[in-house]
């Protein structure tokens, strides 16, 4: 297991070089593959059950897509939204077990409806108006997901932790896609926080 963390450490060192080297541009997919089959092989170390490794195969595949360069963006931000999505869908079906529903809802509609102007504004000052309903409800599902995370932090802190760096991935991916000129350190933070966010998940759950 050791010589695993050290190899899932070395690629992903390896990925960020990718993303700030214009000559190592190439090997971006190639390492965000590999990235992904060493979490879900960390997955299968740990054994975890089939619905627990679903989550990681969900974004794995959606991982995979968003780093697909012959996609167009709008393309690709659609199948990642679906994939992950449905990875936050099966966290928060298992966390939903432990917590108030009633109080889930209450604070779910006040997360979502003070995101969603910021959002509208992303979408319409990039020209993405075609992902207005598929962005709107990944918002819902990762604000519902970050809210159970936080009402089980007194049992679950890691798990907390590892869906609040997650979150935060999103928003260094919002950026990097949505800003007209991105700076590089946006993807950077991006790979940082999403596979930390990754490892942290699959120790905790």
């Amino acid at each position: 297991m050791e010589l695993l963390w050290g190899v899932y450490v070395g690629v992903g060192i390896a990925l960020i070089l990718s993303v700030t080297l214009p000559r190592l541009k190439w090997t971006y997919w190639p390492l965000k593959a590999l990235m992904g089959l060493l979490y879900l092989a960390m997955v299968q170390s740990k054994g975890l059950d089939l619905f627990e490794g679903s989550i990681f195969l969900f974004y794995y595949l959606g991982d995979l897509v968003l780093g697909i360069p012959t996609m167009d963006l709008r393309t690709k931000l659609q199948w990642g939204i679906v994939l992950f999505g449905l990875g936050h869908l099966l966290v928060i079906y298992a966390l939903s077990q432990d917590v108030d529903v009633v109080m889930i809802g209450l604070l779910m509609g006040i997360l979502f409806f003070s995101f969603l102007g910021t959002v509208r504004y992303w979408i319409r000052t990039f020209n993405l108006e075609g992902l207005m309903g598929p962005v709107n409800a990944y918002v819902l599902v990762v604000m519902t997901m970050g809210v159970l995370g936080y009402m089980v932090i007194s049992t679950k802190g890691i798990l907390t932790l590892g869906i609040t760096l997650f979150i935060l991935s999103d928003g260094f991916l919002a950026l990097w896609h949505f800003k007209r000129k991105p700076w590089v350190g946006f993807k950077v933070m991006n790979i940082l926080l999403y596979y930390t966010a990754v490892v942290l998940m699959i120790v905790s759950i």
